[in-house]
């Protein structure tokens, strides 16, 4: 299967009330700028979420004020040059096929607000619109050389038509209950994407197909590349998206990730253009998870390219292409994993998750994110971050992991099982729910001698024999609650503790609170010193060190067969507008001590682009210094 290495995106969701579509399009020319960037995939409107065809359709709607067949013009151009291209449709929203055909339109739950806004017009999944848009994928396929299909706004509808309404009832689910409808549509959902794979694989061998919004593990069968949208200057994605929704595509096997991001500020937003360093750095730091790169952009009603965006796009991909051999056959290294069996809509969100990802990357711990769809047989260390509770199969790895002499760090309500306890091997047993709000920790072995806030709730916990306690548990003197007429707000700590805050044994580390999700709400500092603190008691020999290290500073091992690569990135996102979150600058860093572990063999030597490098070895390890660097750096570690 083709796999793609260089893309671009473009949307063209054109209004009918634009006249002239196209009118300064010339297919060549598009092309010809493909070229000069090293793009070798394209993702192009076929059909956008208007309901507008931009090819010469029998079945759809073609916009009405094109005269020709842009989306053909295009295809035949990029097959001329190698290129490949899939063809967008918006699988879950049509406004034209909605207006023409209002049975088809998903009746949902609440009415139609009348905002303005391309999510306006949803159709139902379970309506003739199934067909209806499967028909035209195969029109498509038939017709013109494409690579394949990329389906947008795939996620459920929840609808209250007729159709979908019986047939609930006839599958035994209640059609008022919003739980049981959402999972209706969703497979209603899974059940499209299938028949739109059926269709394109009648006439392309081994199509890309992409369906956005349904889970990565449900698109299994149905889907053969995968993309991470993000465009991290949106406050709802921001820079936290990427290092967490990449660390979990990079352990989902085999399939093409993509990594796409945009030029301008936001879907819909033609004036923007993002900074040369931002897209950058987000692209480079993809590939390092083993997400290639891709761009997103608008295309212009008018067909004629803005020559500052094309500038842009050219100025950027020149600077990622010079990097490319870095990353031709390596993968990325983790020797930790955090696992977190739930849904991708979870794993996009979750504060805990974004905290623990934020913690352990500032620690340069190495580590992927997996679910119960992956192996987690490979890591040395398991992190259970502050809600994982234990069904009988994670239980069952659990248990198999500790006895292969791996280690486990749990928070909060991780490791309960369902009759609410800890298993045996962990270190401490459960005395139900911490009812205080606030609470507190303090650790004056490691930290200074003062009680420290907790922003997440947890478990009161008693140690279990040959245990070793770090930190104790304080409460407030009153919990946040009126009492006599009196808002108790202003709540200081008790100094008598109330019981451990961290246990551990030889193999299993707890935390009684969550500390992942109190790390996002506050990032203090004092919880990545006793999470590192816990770290180093049960895996004293992580992969990488780095000294001298500023806290933005992020780290990513690469492995190929003779090297290691070190990539280092170097940058602040920084929140200048209240929807935005810019990077503007990429910022030196100078006199970094690092420290990696050689796993028995022998350095070569280690190299930067700017050249060559002194190293020594000591315990088993290669140590050097970089002594500046600025945004990215790649360090490659030879090995005879």
């Amino acid at each position: 299967m083709f796999r793609p290495s260089h893309a671009l995106f473009y949307d063209f969701h054109t209004s009918p009330n634009y006249p002239d579509l196209g009118k300064n399009f010339d297919a060549g020319e598009f092309a010809d700028f493909l070229v000069e960037c090293g793009i070798d995939f394209l993702t192009f409107h076929a059909r956008c979420n208007m309901g507008n065809a931009y090819y010469n359709t029998r079945i759809g709607i073609r916009h009405p004020s094109l005269t020709f067949d842009l989306f053909g013009a295009l295809a035949e151009e990029c097959a001329r040059r190698g290129i490949a291209l899939n063809a967008y449709f918006n699988g879950g929203l049509s406004q034209a096929e909605a207006v023409l055909h209002p049975d088809w339109q998903s009746v949902p739950p609440q009415p139609f607000s009348g905002e303005v806004s391309p999510l306006a017009r949803r159709m139902c999944y379970n309506s003739p619109y199934h067909e209806h848009l499967v028909a035209m994928i195969e029109e498509v396929a038939r017709n013109y050389p494409v690579a394949g299909f990329f389906i947008d706004c795939m996620q459920p509808n929840p609808c209250h038509c007729e159709r979908c309404s019986a047939d609930m009832r006839s599958a035994g689910l209640d059609p008022s209950s919003a739980e049981d409808m959402t999972a209706f549509s969703r497979q209603a959902a899974l059940r499209l994407a299938e028949d739109i794979a059926a269709a394109a694989r009648k006439y392309i061998t081994e199509p890309l197909l992409y369906f956005n919004c349904i889970d990565y593990e449900d698109q299994r069968d149905s889907g053969s590349y995968l993309e991470c949208e993000c465009i991290p200057s949106r406050s709802d994605w921001g820079y936290e998206y990427l290092p967490v929704v990449g660390r979990y595509m990079r352990t989902l096997g085999n399939k093409p990730c993509l990594n796409m991001t945009a030029r301008f500020y936001s879907w819909g937003d033609f004036g923007g253009l993002r900074t040369a360093a931002a897209l950058r750095h987000e692209l480079l730091f993809g590939m390092a998870n083993g997400l290639r790169p891709n761009i997103g952009d608008h295309f212009p009603p008018d067909g004629a390219l803005t020559p500052a965006v094309r500038e842009r796009i050219r100025e950027v991909y020149s600077s990622i292409h010079s990097c490319d051999p870095l990353f031709e056959g390596a993968k990325p290294f983790a020797e930790a994993a955090v696992v977190y069996p739930k849904p991708l809509s979870n794993i996009r969100t979750d504060g805990e998750l974004r905290g623990a990802a934020r913690l352990l990357s500032e620690l340069d711990i190495q580590f992927d994110i997996v679910t119960a769809a992956s192996d987690w047989t490979g890591y040395s260390l398991l992190i259970l971050p502050d809600c994982i509770r234990l069904d009988p199969e994670i239980r069952l790895r659990l248990e198999r992991h500790l006895k292969a002499g791996g280690k486990i760090i749990s928070s909060g309500y991780s490791g309960l099982t369902d009759d609410g306890q800890f298993p045996p091997e962990w270190p401490v047993s459960s005395l139900g729910e911490a009812p205080w709000d606030p609470v507190f920790f303090s650790c004056p072995e490691i930290l200074p001698d003062m009680p420290f806030a907790l922003h997440a709730p947890g478990i009161l916990v008693r140690p279990a024999a040959e245990t070793k306690i770090f930190g104790r548990l304080h409460k407030a003197y009153r919990n946040r609650e009126w009492f006599n007429g009196y808002p108790e707000f202003y709540l200081p700590p008790e100094k008598d503790p109330v019981g451990p805050f961290l246990v551990m044994n030889g193999q299993v580390a707890h935390f009684s609170h969550g500390i992942f999700l109190s790390h996002h709400r506050y990032a203090a500092s004092e919880i990545r010193t006793m999470l590192d603190f816990a770290i180093r008691q049960i895996f004293p020999e992580p992969k990488l060190r780095i000294a001298g290290r500023p806290t933005f500073l992020r780290s990513i091992l690469g492995t190929k067969d003779h090297a290691d690569i070190l990539h280092l990135f170097a940058v602040v996102p920084e929140q200048k507008g209240t929807e935005t979150q810019v990077i503007e600058d990429e910022i030196m860093v100078c006199g970094l001590n690092v420290q990696l572990r050689c796993d028995g063999r022998r350095v070569k030597k280690v190299f930067t682009p700017a050249g060559e490098l002194p190293f020594t070895i000591a315990d088993g390890r290669v140590c050097f210094t970089i002594g500046s660097m600025q945004g990215y750096l790649p360090v490659t570690i030879e090995y005879f």
